[in-house]
């Protein structure tokens, strides 16, 4: 079966993506930085890119009420202060997300207001956490199985 042309520049996009941002900043990352609360966490990495860019990845989940998550892969820009600035409005974006009414969503309710306190920060704004080696080794074993099988 052939493959349409839409479909073809999409592989290949894909392709540019995986050698120029997924690749090199999983090669080059500084490390996974977590927030946890009680019933939330977010976690994310940055990486320099070997053209001078910076590219971050970062994943929100709640761990109760409705286990409401996200994230998104590597997306390259054009400085770390950037990913930083896209991390924490994706963070607060999730977790300022209007819950349902019910008792089940008391605890994530608890959880999200803890969790905006945590990307607030305080007087200077956002502080990031220090990198997590436990979390780091996690995601690395994750990213060899995943290429180890073609995934």
């Amino acid at each position: 079966m052939k493959m349409s042309p839409e479909l073809k520049v999409r592989h290949e996009e894909h392709d540019k993506w995986v050698r120029e941002v997924r690749d090199p900043a999983e090669e080059h990352g500084e490390g996974l930085r977590v927030i946890e609360v009680a019933g939330a966490s977010v976690e994310y990495e940055i990486a320099q890119l070997p053209d001078g860019r910076y590219a971050i990845r970062s994943s929100f989940c709640y761990h109760c009420g409705n286990y409401h998550g996200s994230g998104s892969p590597w997306s390259a820009l054009e400085s770390r202060e950037a990913c930083l600035e896209i991390f924490v409005n994706r963070a607060r974006n999730h977790f300022g997300e209007k819950l349902l009414d019910g008792s089940v969503a008391e605890k994530q309710r608890q959880a999200q207001k803890a969790m905006l306190q945590a990307l607030d920060g305080g007087l200077f704004g956002f502080v990031e956490p220090e990198v997590s080696q436990a979390a780091t080794k996690r995601s690395r074993e994750i990213q060899e199985f995943t290429k180890l099988h073609n995934l």
